[in-house]
């Protein structure tokens, strides 16, 4: 029996989007049995599959949550991140700054920036949980893995001392970091 191309065509992209679909759960289980062994990544690949669809409910929040703990409690550094930011937002879990803080902080120490950015958004000043102990340090440790955006408001703080001692040779070391990692307002301090 002949179909007219119009069949064909539904036909053919059914069977395209049906394909991916099985592809995923098969890769999804893989990724659960991965998990269960041991590896952070997938852990954190799963919490990012819980927040596939949007709007994302309060059982997708749950689901990525579980996940990241997992990944962060196995040493995934993203997943100590995702995790903090959950906490810092209070999305399906009790805001809580100081639990937010403690991840970032993990996540920072595991060599993710952005954990170490987000802890010093976190723990800034003008943050929901001013630290002039922890805030200088999610900086420098943002800078030495090459966020060379948290370069520069360390180097500011070390230029006037403020919560870390005055020391102009520090801060133009900074300056410098901070430019060698392209962030311009660091480059336009080390030209003045």
């Amino acid at each position: 029996m002949r179909f007219p191309p119009s069949c064909v065509l539904i036909a053919s992209v059914a069977g395209t989007i049906a394909l991916p679909v099985t592809l995923r759960a098969q890769d999804d289980a893989q990724l659960k049995r991965d998990c269960a062994a041991g590896r952070a990544e997938a852990c954190v690949e799963l919490g990012d599959r819980c927040q596939s669809d949007y709007p994302l409910s309060e059982e997708d929040w749950r689901c990525s949550a579980s996940f990241y703990e997992q990944g962060c409690n196995l040493g995934g550094g993203k997943g100590c991140r995702d995790l903090g930011r959950i906490y810092e937002r209070g999305w399906s879990v009790p805001q809580d700054h100081a639990r937010a803080a403690s991840l970032y902080q993990k996540a920072c120490d595991l060599g993710q920036p952005t954990g170490c950015e987000w802890g010093a958004e976190l723990t800034a000043l003008v943050g929901a949980l001013p630290d002039s102990t922890r805030h200088p340090a999610f900086l420098e440790k943002g800078c030495d893995l090459g966020r060379g955006r948290l370069c520069h408001p360390l180097a500011l703080m070390y230029d006037i001392g403020f919560w870390v001692p005055k020391d102009t040779a520090r801060a133009n070391e900074l300056f410098k970091k901070g430019c060698l990692f392209e962030h311009e307002e660091s480059c336009a301090m080390v030209r003045r």
